[in-house]
């Protein structure tokens, strides 16, 4: 149903492989069951997220006990959905959630620099700082 909403899909059975899709394809969103055949999925969140891989997270899952929510967000995720789950629902929290990370793509960091794309700001330690035009 994602794909008939516009949205690019690659699927995959289980974490095998998806450093290489990550690596070799831009996404930006990664809807993951936290029940995969190899095993509960929060461990190999927060192996990427380690590893400083930032693509958005949603677990989409029948691990539905308020523990297994915070586990969820203590792993990095952005986002938790319990099975049985409305689409709409999803695709709103899709929409969400990748709206933010296109706002954080706007700006760029570097240590304690930082430069916002959008307004054209440049910020030390998120102080502004005046610079004149060249």
């Amino acid at each position: 149903r994602l794909k008939a909403c516009d949205y690019q899909i690659f699927s995959l059975l289980d974490f095998k492989g998806v450093e290489d899709l990550l690596d070799s394809e831009q996404i930006d969103l990664l809807i993951v069951d936290r029940n995969l055949p190899s095993g509960d999925s929060l461990d190999r969140i927060k192996e990427l997220r380690k590893q400083g891989y930032k693509e958005a997270v949603i677990f989409l899952t029948a691990k539905t006990l308020h523990q297994d929510l915070l586990e969820g967000f203590e792993s990095g995720c952005d986002d938790y959905m319990c099975k049985p789950f409305d689409f709409n629902e999803l695709l709103l929290r899709i929409k969400a959630i990748l709206k933010r990370h296109k706002r954080e793509e706007e700006k760029l960091v570097f240590k304690d620099f930082s430069l916002d794309l959008i307004n054209y700001e440049f910020f030390y330690k998120n102080e502004k700082l005046d610079v004149s035009n060249l």
